[in-house]
């Protein structure tokens, strides 16, 4: 007997209820229009009573099921959304901050130029921290450290006031005075808060002249100004590196083994990507790695200097079988800065060394006592004038600053802050990678081809590229120093640039010189139709500023506005 269709389906139906059984069958009739669905995924617990949930899907609200049911109406539209994420400290007040989202209004404020930092303040703190706070410190922070910007007088309290454009009276005043101080006498700054590295072992030396621009390995008791670059000539650290005496062995761990000094020179760094690579794995490295050269990074460049100098020592030494080291010491050495014409009197004072200019000459470090502690001590300068800066063993580091002030009160000592150390390097065109230069810019854009050792054996990373930049003329665009020619107008940074009506750049960084008279910055800027920028391109043009909206006439340089000849630094 052939089978009929209808038989076929309805053995097939009875097969599968045998292999998706219901273990507990409904008397009720069934309404889903698909029995068999409704067998493989059954209702454990059937309700008699009609579904009293408007819920599409009760099977969902079986998933996430409410402990302890409202007995008042839900107005939310989706009940089985609010049992997934209740609210366990309902409010019965509105929100009184319509923002929903607050720190998203920060971003829409207005941004002054001196608005602080709020958040994770008071984490990092140098020795110095509470003695500068009783002499009037008012703190920003600075890499994570807390750094006076600038002091008040006495009686005055130490609060940076409403945030405000122009010259603010709480610290205006204040600011111009540090600064003249450093101009006129002498000044104390905390820079503890610098990246400090001891780079040592037998081939320490080869390895940094390796990586710098200049050659460090020269005579001990020496400190060298110099760059670190990428294998495409951009500026990846700006340092300065120090040939240790042989003396300096109670100085914080300094001896022992030959070792250098590196300090970063100032405050942080924006880098495209991290992931520099110094061209060993890689004999034909790709001279632009970044898939997109205008995105850059903000990044503290602490670990970004480390990383480089650790790197180096695994690459290089790796290839040459060399031996070197690097260890961060920046917590184990405080620094001092003694700056100004009558630093050199004071240091005099402080310690029976001899500081005169024929036996500690500028760009030397000695090591010297201050009372009981041992302290290596650089001439060298970061605001233009003679100058020392003094690495202190941490535990000491309170005892050497009473021995100064102590000192320094009948030789006209002032403490000053970022500021003044900001507006005297502004002066000098002392440049701050981080601020006016980042990894984007040449050496020779920078205005620091000056620190290039071409003729060292090995020479450098980076060093084609600089020199395919020299034969091609130079670059096209520099880092000049640009000068307000009214003294009321100020500068911050981002103002139009102009020279002879039509834009070449903008400014990078800025301050206000309070030696020159007038508002100071540096910007880099280029020339049009292939020309170069040369001190004949500069002179050769009229210069303006976009101040708010109002053009005001300026001046630019290449070389610094204040003390060009760098006779001050050579007292």
């Amino acid at each position: 007997m052939q089978a009929t269709p209808a038989y076929r389906e309805a053995r097939a139906a009875e097969s599968l209820a045998k292999v998706y059984p219901n273990p507990d069958p409904n008397p009720h009739p069934n309404p889903n229009p698909n029995p068999n669905l409704a067998k493989v995924y059954p209702n454990p617990n059937p309700n008699p009573n009609p579904n009293p949930n408007p819920n599409p899907n009760p099977n969902l609200a079986k998933v996430y099921p409410n402990p302890h049911p409202n007995p008042h109406p839900n107005p939310n539209p989706n009940p089985n959304l609010a049992k997934v994420y209740p609210n366990p400290n309902p409010n019965p007040n509105p929100n009184p901050n319509p923002n929903p989202n607050p720190n998203l209004a920060k971003v829409y404020k207005c941004h002054y130029p001196h608005r602080p930092t709020l958040t994770a303040r008071g984490v990092r703190r140098s020795p110095l921290h509470e003695h500068l706070a009783a002499r009037g410190a008012c703190f920003r922070d600075v890499s994570g450290w807390e750094g006076a910007d600038w002091f008040a007088a006495p009686g005055q309290a130490a609060e940076l006031g409403e945030l405000s454009w122009g010259r603010h009276p709480n610290w205006w005043g204040r600011w111009a005075a540090e600064h003249a101080a450093c101009r006129d006498a002498c000044v104390l700054l905390d820079m503890s808060f610098m990246s400090k590295f001891l780079v040592r072992g037998r081939d320490a030396g080869a390895l940094l002249d390796w990586l710098a621009t200049a050659r460090v390995d020269g005579s001990e008791g020496t400190i060298t100004y110099t760059q670190l670059l990428s294998p495409r000539g951009t500026l990846e650290a700006d340092l300065t590196i120090t040939k240790l005496p042989a003396d300096c062995a109670g100085v914080g761990g300094l001896g022992g083994e030959p070792g250098f000094l590196v300090v970063r020179v100032r405050v942080r760094v924006r880098v495209i990507g991290l992931g520099l690579g110094l061209g060993l794995a890689n004999p034909h490295p790709n001279p632009n790695p970044n898939p997109n050269p205008n995105q850059v990074a903000t990044d503290t460049a602490h670990r970004h200097v480390e990383s480089l100098l650790r790197r180096g020592a695994e690459e290089w030494g790796g290839a040459h079988g060399a031996r070197a080291s690097v260890t961060d010491v920046t917590g184990g050495l405080a620094q001092i800065n003694l700056q100004g014409p009558s630093s050199r009197a004071l240091l005099a004072r402080l310690t029976t060394a001899d500081v005169s200019d024929g036996a500690f000459p500028f760009r030397a470090a000695r090591t010297i006592a201050i009372g009981c502690a041992p302290v290596l001590a650089t001439r060298i300068t970061y605001v233009g004038e003679l100058g020392y800066e003094l690495f202190v063993p941490t535990e000491a580091a309170v005892h050497v600053y009473d021995r100064i002030t102590a000192e320094g009160e009948g030789a006209g000592l002032t403490h000053a802050g970022l500021k003044a150390l900001g507006s005297l390097r502004m002066e000098k065109g002392y440049r701050d990678y981080g601020h006016d230069l980042d990894n984007c810019d040449t050496l020779l854009e920078a205005g620091l081809g000056f620190t290039a050792d071409y003729d060292k054996p090995g020479g450098f990373v980076g060093m084609e590229a600089c020199l395919a930049q020299r034969r091609a003329g130079g670059p096209a665009q520099r880092l000049v120093q640009v000068g307000l020619a009214q003294p009321e107008p100020l500068l911050y940074h981002g103002e139009v640039v102009y020279r002879n009506g039509q834009v070449v750049g903008d400014v990078r960084a800025a301050s206000y010189g309070h030696t020159l008279g007038g508002a100071v910055g540096l910007s880099m800027v280029r020339a049009a139709d292939g020309e170069r920028v040369s001190p004949a391109w500069i002179s050769g043009g009229d210069w303006e500023v976009d101040v708010a909206g109002v053009r005001v006439p300026a001046r630019a340089s290449l070389r610094p506005m204040y003390d060009p000849k760098n006779e001050r630094i050579r007292l």
